[in-house]
């Protein structure tokens, strides 16, 4: 019995790498889910009249008070212009609480010039994002059209808006 506590934890130890390598779920395991999101204006719609299957998107995780997020405004705007809806799907979330910070999410929108889709995601969606790593805003998530998760970056960074260009590009089909 002492032989196998030896290789009991090893098999445990790879396990909880493997969780932690998994990294967030694809897109076709969120939209299983069935995730509700509000719009600024206050309406409720599914999260997939948002960020609909089998086109590439840029999902990020955001907040109002945090300053890295107002860093990364520009690139995702300026993807969303130059891809425009139907090629790629830009879409915020930030995890504020719509019903306490609607005026703080509007203010954020006007002064960076966002016009991309934004909207509050609920709690159990961003845990869902973060269940195996730690909790952060920014957090960007570049999908393929298929789904999958291309590009995952979190926090800020000089390399940033390089590695966001780059990831789109592969998530469009390029190299």
């Amino acid at each position: 019995m002492k032989a196998a506590r030896p290789l009991l934890a090893g098999i445990v130890a790879a396990l909880s790498v493997a969780w932690v390598l998994a990294g967030p779920p694809d897109l076709g395991q969120i939209h299983a889910r069935g995730f509700e999101v509000t719009k600024i204006d206050g309406t409720g719609v599914p999260l997939t009249a948002l960020l609909p299957a089998n086109r590439p998107a840029v999902v990020e995780f955001w907040a109002t008070w945090c300053t890295p997020c107002r860093k990364t405004a520009p690139t995702l705007q300026e993807l969303s212009t130059r891809y425009g809806s139907t090629k790629l799907t830009v879409i915020g979330l930030t995890i504020e609480d719509p019903d306490t910070d609607r005026d703080k999410v509007e203010k954020f929108a006007s002064e960076e010039g966002i016009t991309y889709p934004l909207a509050f995601s609920p709690r159990e969606l961003f845990q869902l994002m973060n269940e195996r790593e730690e909790l952060a805003v920014p957090k960007i998530l570049v999908y393929d059209a298929r789904g999958n998760v291309v590009e995952h970056i979190t926090s800020y960074s000089f390399m940033t808006r390089r590695r966001l260009m780059k990831a789109v590009t592969r998530a469009l089909g390029g190299k």
